[in-house]
């Protein structure tokens, strides 16, 4: 694997200069990290993952803090403060897991969908609609694990799905994000003025919504 920047790459990054500093140093920090993902094997790959999550709690203390005050909000007076913090640390785990296993996609092969897709019966009579009628149709998945796996699978079975997606603040991070989803097969809509005629088109010529 080639990890290091072409000559298009290079000239797309000298233009990012329009962006504000931070903007460049954020993405340029994810690329660096997606290219030692894609080099380490997935062992490697989890251990960055845990160091990852590690920093990320130090960094960004005030947000775990705040993310606390929500979880207590929504668990209530039956969690301790010490579990409160163990729930906040472990959803922040799995999402760097999520990010980690998104940006691996790429160099899954189709025996490894094989492998763990354990009922791949179930999307039957989705396609049978699909064929049929040639509408397509809207999932309701519950938001767990790493649901972004779901446009993979639907990939591997030939099925289009879209997601809704949130913007970004950073552009160029979003831009990047937006590229790696199309990757694993699925196209996101932001969720913005305009977005429900998207959807309407996209169900109308037979792709499938997965909202979560």
């Amino acid at each position: 694997m080639n990890i290091f920047a072409t000559g298009a790459q290079i000239n797309y990054f000298l233009r990012t200069v329009k962006y504000r500093l931070k903007h460049i140093c954020e993405y340029a920090l994810l690329r660096a990290i997606c290219a030692a993902v894609r080099i380490l094997p997935e062992r490697g790959a989890l251990w960055l993952a845990a160091g990852l999550s590690k920093i990320i709690r130090v960094i960004l203390r005030k947000r775990m803090i705040e993310a606390g005050k929500r979880a207590r909000e929504v668990l209530g007076p039956s969690r301790t403060d010490q579990e409160i913090r163990q729930i906040v640390r472990s959803s922040l785990h799995t999402l760097v897991l999520n990010g980690i296993e998104l940006m691996r996609i790429p160099q899954r092969e189709g025996s490894w969908f094989d492998d763990h897709i354990v009922n791949p019966e179930a999307i039957q009579p989705l396609k049978a609609h699909l064929n049929t009628t040639g509408r397509g149709a809207i999932l309701a998945a519950c938001h767990m694990g790493n649901w972004h796996l779901a446009a993979v699978a639907m990939n591997h079975f030939l099925v289009p799905i879209f997601f809704l997606i949130a913007h970004q603040r950073n552009p160029l991070t979003n831009r990047f994000f937006n590229q790696m989803l199309a990757q694993a097969g699925g196209e996101g809509i932001c969720r913005e003025t305009g977005s429900m005629r998207a959807i309407i088109r996209n169900l109308r010529s037979g792709k499938v919504l997965a909202i979560t």
